[in-house]
């Protein structure tokens, strides 16, 4: 058999030994091949679409156990799955896509294992979490022609990073990651507000509402409040949780569910 994305199974059956065949004689291998599922599949917990006409900004749904969206619909609109974010996750990947089809991949390994997605996201006091390893997965399939908050910088995820009246939910440790009592607004990434009460999440003022942030006060798509500098984009950007695998699986269409496999090969003599 063989094995993708896994280590080796710990028991590999010996072939058996056999007499050479007599003059004159042919072996015939029959070939069976089977795709066995193993272990959880990566789950879409969340996508978020800054051009869909709603904001999921830093106060609204992170941190509260709702369902948003619809299935059908997962890819193309902002979309929760509320039974996948209370599940446990050892593993976390975000995949920019055009409705479905990856552009970029990114996988990290949470640091504190045994937590939901959303009590993660509900940790915002004090928040400024530093949550996981460096990237362990990279891919590159196309390039856009802003400056991306999560494939153009380096490091692990921080969530819940609260600033001055500031937050941003998704954001790199290789980044700028503003003090705690700093108003600079310079810290980008996903679910954003730059005017609320980012450890009770309030908000003061709707216009700093954004989804998605790259620079100063400049949001890519037109899900905002009005007061930022606005990039267009066709792009979307999923979060996918497992607990059990450490890569993400490269296709050319996402689905809710994305399983691991391994290719099992049976050998009949005859």
């Amino acid at each position: 058999y063989l094995r993708m994305n896994r280590p080796p199974l710990p028991y590999r059956a010996p072939l058996p030994h056999r007499p050479p065949l007599p003059r004159g004689h042919m072996l015939v291998l029959i070939f069976s091949v089977h795709l066995v599922p193993l272990g959880q599949p990566w789950k879409l917990a969340m996508n978020l679409n800054p051009s869909d006409g709603h904001i999921t900004h830093y106060c609204h749904a992170w941190h509260e156990d709702v369902a948003l969206g619809h299935a059908h619909s997962a890819l193309s609109r902002d979309f929760i799955n509320r039974d996948v974010r209370q599940m446990e996750a050892r593993y976390i990947a975000i995949v920019r896509h055009r409705t479905g089809h990856p552009t970029a991949i990114k996988v990290w390994k949470f640091l504190e294992p045994g937590l939901s997605l959303l009590a993660r996201f509900q940790n915002m006091n004090p928040g400024r979490n530093q949550a996981t390893t460096p990237h362990t997965q990279r891919v590159i399939l196309s390039s856009t022609s802003y400056s991306d908050p999560v494939f153009d910088i380096e490091g692990g995820l921080a969530l819940n990073w609260n600033f001055g009246n500031n937050g941003i939910r998704v954001a790199l440790t290789g980044g700028h990651l503003s003090a705690a009592d700093s108003g600079d607004d310079r810290t980008v990434g996903l679910g954003g507000h730059l005017s609320c009460s980012p450890l009770t999440c309030e908000s003061s003022n709707p216009k700093w509402e954004h989804e998605i942030s790259i620079s100063y006060q400049t949001a890519i798509g037109s899900d905002h409040g009005g007061g930022m500098t606005v990039v267009t984009t066709d792009q979307s950007y999923a979060i996918y949780v497992s607990q059990d695998w450490p890569s993400f699986p490269v296709g050319d269409q996402l689905t809710l569910f994305i399983a691991g496999v391994c290719v099992c090969v049976y050998v009949c003599e005859c």
